[in-house]
């Protein structure tokens, strides 16, 4: 997981990851799909959004493939610093050591891409439903359909999901496309603000912008998400299997971001209730 995906990115992501594991279930954020051609929040390819894919890629056949095929086209960059990282970085003293770590290869982010985020904004719900179909630009449409045949032919089994958030109709109008053909190829695709009320959702407390949920949130959404998962799909549990173990030795300070951030949001909240009381 990383921001500011391009869903350009996403068959090279998922061969990097047939490289090392044979997943049961690959899950897609279709997001991606919707705000890439939107330009109330500029998430178009981008030298960032790239890197940031690129930095945590192994360097071979995969990685080559992705960087000849995106960046000087959809970039119009030199591709040479996009190969060899070094050659943009060498000369940033404050490169962090997690980037460094990435470049050769020793890098393992532990809470495996999650940011324990201390933030709350309250958000109004958007009535979003809608029917109505907006086809995909060109571009972005050829990507999805690309991106379909490519896990057709692999065989994989995918499952494309929305995340809650401040969603409106222009948005729901693109996942509605974006469904129709996913569900064309034979594929799920679930919208989570269909089920914010199941989940018990609440737009006043468990958001920290528009865009994102903070940590309660993100603990309804993870635990509706995984209960569908285990009702549609054959999941196993690997907790125990011995390349997972690993995760164990981060589960004590996983908790201890988990109640730290969650009692930071509640001061915030505490606070803008004070605030709106005098």
């Amino acid at each position: 997981a990383t921001n500011t995906i391009q869903p350009e990115a996403y068959r090279y992501m998922i061969d990097e990851v047939l490289q090392m594991q044979k997943p049961e279930l690959i899950i897609l954020d279709a997001r991606a799909f919707e705000y890439r051609d939107n330009p109330e929040v500029e998430k178009g390819p981008s030298d960032v959004s790239y890197r940031n894919i690129l930095t945590g890629m192994r360097f071979g056949k995969n990685k080559i493939k992705f960087i000849q095929k995106n960046v000087g086209t959809r970039l119009n960059a030199n591709k040479l610093s996009y190969y060899f990282d070094l050659i943009k970085f060498h000369t940033t003293f404050q490169y962090s050591k997690d980037k460094k770590d990435m470049m050769f290869g020793k890098y393992r982010n532990k809470f495996n891409g999650f940011t324990f985020i201390p933030k709350h904004e309250k958000i109004e719900p958007i009535d979003f439903r809608t029917d109505e179909i907006e086809k995909l630009p060109d571009d972005t449409n050829g990507i999805l359909i690309d991106l379909l045949e490519y896990i057709k032919q692999k065989e994989l089994n995918c499952l494309f999901v929305v995340v809650p958030y401040a969603e409106e109709k222009t948005h729901k109008e693109k996942y509605n496309y974006v469904e129709k053909i996913v569900n064309q190829y034979g594929y799920q695709f679930i919208d989570a603000n269909e089920y914010t009320h199941e989940m018990n959702f609440d737009f006043s407390t468990d958001l920290y912008n528009i865009n994102h949920a903070n940590i309660f949130g993100a603990e309804k959404y993870t635990d509706f998400l995984s209960e569908y998962m285990i009702q549609n799909y054959s999941i196993p549990d690997r907790r125990n299997e011995n390349q997972y173990v690993f995760m164990n030795d981060y589960l004590e300070e996983w908790n201890d971001e988990t109640v730290k951030t969650k009692k930071e949001i509640m001061k915030i909240i505490e606070e803008e209730e004070e605030n709106v009381e005098e």
